[in-house]
């Protein structure tokens, strides 16, 4: 059996700015920061003659073309043809369409538990690519590569997008600027899970002057919050949350739930520097920072919501048992 972990992952900054419509014409900027939060696959041979598959559904399948599963449909595909008697199940930490990046984590983990089944793992920047190339070239999803390096690379990571050009490295920030990060930042589930496919699909026929000058504002801040984060001065980059936060709505103002703003007041008002919603919007996490975290845990659990404690992980998608 092969077990194959891969991180989900928070935006700190930049987020939204490396969708392909808009890093076609300009440069996109993301920090992106893998959490120990995971998505799990394991692939075994069974003495069955058809595919099964566990995810949120089941199937049993006999040829490639009945695969209901876009991403596991794609990857056997090109990669793993010989089906028969082959097992593929996946668990999670955390639901999909929380604005963790799910889907990326997903196909990434996938494509790497049949490469090593294969005897032949991938590289984190090939596994990066191949999996962007599986989910927005073959199944034309209009999200950007973003996720699909945090969670193959791990740690916090800086990413320069300019059409399929991707350059990945690794933000230099000290060890105590990491620990305040784990410390002082805070995730609350809002309830509500969304498609961020649809939201950026929406987005992508919208490509007005309006919405590029806002991306162009965002990767501004990005480039603000890796010199915040670089220089030590956290509670820099706490106080430009908010000013994500602020473009993030701007840019699609309907897809945020009265609750969601509401939920965000308060978490400010309980002594929050900084807040946004993680993701493309419409639900998902909250992420506060907050040194006062005692009051602002009162303040979500009396509003019903839950909080999702997190570290970093370091290595991005490894192997857990290869046997």
């Amino acid at each position: 059996m092969i077990i194959v972990r891969a991180p989900l992952r928070i935006t700190l900054g930049g987020g939204g700015t490396d969708v392909p419509w808009y890093t076609n014409q300009h440069i996109g900027f993301c920090i992106t920061a893998a959490i120990n939060k995971y998505i799990y696959i394991s692939v075994h041979n069974t003495f069955s003659q058809e595919l099964t598959l566990h995810y949120s559904e089941h199937e049993k399948c006999k040829v490639l073309s009945d695969i209901t599963h876009p991403i596991i449909r794609a990857i056997l595909t090109d990669y793993y043809q010989d089906i028969a008697g082959l097992e593929i199940s996946s668990m999670a930490d955390i639901p999909s369409g929380t604005g963790l990046g799910s889907s990326s984590s997903f196909t990434a983990a996938l494509l790497q538990a049949v490469h090593v089944k294969l005897h032949e793992p991938l590289s984190r920047d090939n596994l990066a690519a191949t999996a962007s190339r599986i989910e927005m070239g073959i199944l034309r999803e209009p999200i950007g590569p973003q996720d699909h390096y945090a969670t193959a690379f791990g740690g916090i990571r800086s990413l320069n997008i300019r059409g399929t050009t991707v350059a990945c490295a690794s933000v230099p920030i000290s060890a105590n600027v990491a620990t305040d990060l784990e410390e002082n930042l805070v995730l609350f589930f809002t309830g509500y899970s969304r498609s961020a496919s649809k939201l950026l699909q929406s987005q992508s026929q919208r490509t007005d002057s309006a919405l590029i000058s806002n991306l162009d504002a965002t990767r501004e801040l990005g480039y603000r919050v890796y010199d915040a984060l670089t220089n030590g001065d956290v509670l820099k980059f706490a106080y430009m949350l908010d000013k994500q936060w602020i473009l993030k709505k701007d840019r699609q103002p309907e897809s945020v739930p009265e609750d969601i703003e509401r939920w965000y007041i308060a978490g400010k008002r309980a002594g929050a520097l900084g807040g946004k919603l993680i993701g493309a919007g419409g639900g998902g996490f909250l992420m506060f920072y907050s040194r006062d975290k005692q009051r602002l845990r009162q303040t979500m659990k009396a509003e019903g919501l839950q909080e999702l404690r997190f570290r970093f992980d370091w290595d991005g998608v490894r192997p857990v048992m290869n046997s």
